[in-house]
């Protein structure tokens, strides 16, 4: 088909199932070149590129869509479409990739694949699961036995034949119909971001010596190649555990994406970023004392498995995981982002390149109505739902009522908090695949995506000032910290800033701390030096509207301001009121 200026009426599908756009940086679509601009700067802590939103992939958002209610009307959205599983490569339809393809390519956009864990078919394909002990890659015990069931095996970072993850690598690209044809279409894409779920299906590494005390089931490739005698409960050996399964991590999924890439055209392999959910550092740490074994920083590194990966997509974002975690309490996702918020320039000390997300998640209906529950008839026996604490006498929940709920207003000022906290360069929603349209259109943050973009002021900040850290008062999750020599730097490591409104971060017991409701978060950036320092304020009521909350502006001074859910932007100059920001 020949080229047409579509800048007037966007085309129907051709007769192939492929909407072709020959100019769709034309009117209608006036942010693609900002979009693509921003994706291919470099990573820069004096410039950030602005921030783009996308998404998990949901299936309701196959053919136009994306095109339609994203691109269309102005979002700052990287598009991203769904690869099928090793064991579905053979249900394809045109529609789920064709269109979408063919606008990227026309208009030269950036693009996310999402895919579920490739590595998982070392386990789950029978194929290799089923091998003998010499060359099954999954985890066979001391005792002579494969933990768990064909399909629900572990593998073991230590597979006795590791050219299983060269072929897993390799046919996942040439298997695919759908990748076949979008090469052949595209020789020269601009930037390729394969997104991997990467839910560890490994044991974590309190667990290759031995499986709750028992050594007999313990990794036998493990305990052949460095004993039994751990104490993982110990940082040394913590430390040196972790670090041989980084290395083993790495070896494996080094060897698999290698086979991946180099079953790409070369114009594809060299812009592929693999990129992991997971990735990342702070959601446990120092809450109690077993985030020990969650954790995987160590001395010489935040994450030993990062060799094998060129991004990540952590999910401090998540409201709903785990258990009983609630916006409005300190137990929640801002501990995890104000852990995380100094990561950034340790990911790319150890790789400039590293592609930095955020994935979010405002839990879905399980969440918001309870696991049984709807809109009209909530769920409040789900201890771990939003209807539950609502009724909940713990710390005179009770008392808020109806307030508590999550609303998206209050969510999007939290993604708010959550960005700013770390500077992403994509916020990426996770939504449930089958997930309506209706609740996808109703819970997306893109308005706080847009305001950075849009706003001057903040673009302003957001490329270049530095996040305000609050020394004056400690992290409170500081359970079995670790010590003198890791990357994290403690003194760091707490954003918020000082409110009237604040609990007692510092309650001895843990959970008068963790459940403490915390009405008020609130951050700051600042540029330039005294006495002529800007600050740009964000703060998030948690619950309802508030009056005459002060906070502390670290080395500053206080101010006194009014706030109301949904947040505020507050532009503080040096010897001036703030003024509220419009956006």
């Amino acid at each position: 088909m020949a080229d047409r200026d579509t800048t007037a009426t966007p085309y129907k599908l051709s007769g192939d199932g492929v909407c072709y756009f020959a100019y769709p940086d034309g009117s209608l679509y006036p942010n693609l070149p900002r979009i693509r601009q921003e994706a291919l700067l470099p990573n820069n802590l004096s410039y950030h590129p602005l921030p783009l939103y996308s998404n998990w992939g949901a299936g309701a958002e196959r053919g136009t869509y994306q095109i339609d209610n994203y691109l269309r009307q102005g979002w700052y959205w990287l598009p991203v479409i769904a690869l099928r599983e090793y064991h579905a490569k053979d249900l394809y339809e045109d529609y789920q990739y064709k269109p979408l393809f063919s606008f990227c390519k026309q208009a030269r956009l950036p693009i996310t694949f999402q895919t579920t864990q490739i590595q998982a078919q070392s386990f789950s394909d029978s194929q290799f699961n089923t091998r003998p002990d010499s060359t099954n890659p999954c985890v066979l015990q001391v005792n002579g036995l494969y933990n768990g069931s064909p399909g629900f095996y572990l593998f073991t970072p230590w597979p006795p034949d590791p050219t299983v993850y060269d072929q897993i690598g390799e046919e996942f690209v040439t298997l695919d119909p759908a990748l076949d044809w979008m090469q052949a279409q595209w020789n020269s894409p601009v930037k390729l971001v394969v997104i991997n779920n990467n839910e560890a299906s490994y044991r974590p590494h309190n667990e290759h010596h031995e499986v709750q005390g028992d050594p007999q089931r313990g990794d036998a490739r493990f305990v052949a190649l460095y004993g039994a005698d751990w104490n993982t409960d110990t940082f040394a050996d913590r430390d040196q555990v972790l670090t041989y399964q980084g290395a083993a991590i790495s070896n494996i999924y080094g060897r698999m994406f290698t086979a991946f890439n180099n079953a790409l055209l070369p114009g594809w392999a060299s812009v592929v970023r693999h990129v992991g959910y997971q990735n990342g550092f702070g959601e446990a740490y120092g809450r109690w004392g077993g985030w020990i074994n969650f954790e995987t920083v160590t001395q010489s590194t935040l994450n030993p498995m990062m060799p094998a990966w060129n991004g990540g997509s952590p999910p401090i974002g998540y409201i709903n995981w785990p258990g009983q975690e609630f916006h409005f309490q300190c137990w929640s996702p801002m501990m995890g982002l104000s852990n995380q918020s100094q990561c950034k320039a340790l990911w790319y000390q150890e790789d400039p390149d590293w592609w930095d997300e955020l994935s979010i998640w405002e839990g879905g209906p399980q969440k918001i109505y309870g696991q049984n529950g709807t809109e009209q008839s909530p769920d409040y026996a789900d201890q771990d739902a939003y209807p539950y604490a609502t009724i909940d006498t713990n710390n005179g929940r009770d008392l808020y009522g109806a307030k508590l709920m999550l609303t998206p207003e209050k969510f999007r000022s939290y993604a708010r908090v959550a960005m700013w906290s770390n500077r992403p360069r994509v916020v990426r929603h996770y939504f449930w695949y089958s997930e309506a349209t209706s609740w996808i259109d109703t819970w997306n943050v893109h308005e706080v995506i847009r305001q950075v973009w849009e706003t001057p002021l903040l673009t302003q900040f957001w490329r270049s000032a530095e996040l305000v850290v609050n020394t004056s008062q400690v992290h409170p999750y500081w359970d079995s910290l670790l010590p003198p020599g890791y990357p994290i730097d403690e003194s760091k490591r707490w954003i918020y800033l000082i409110c009237s409104t604040d609990p007692n971060w510092n309650a001895p017991d843990l959970f008068d701390r963790l459940l403490a409701i915390v009405p008020v978060y609130a951050i700051a950036m600042k540029t330039g030096t005294a006495p002529s320092r800007e600050w740009l304020l964000i703060t998030h009521p948690t619950i309802e509207d508030m009056t005459a909350v002060t906070i502390t502006i670290p080395d500053y001074q206080n101010v006194t301001l009014d706030l109301t859910v949904g947040g505020q932007y507050w532009h503080i100059v040096e010897g001036q009121a703030p003024v509220e920001v419009t956006v």
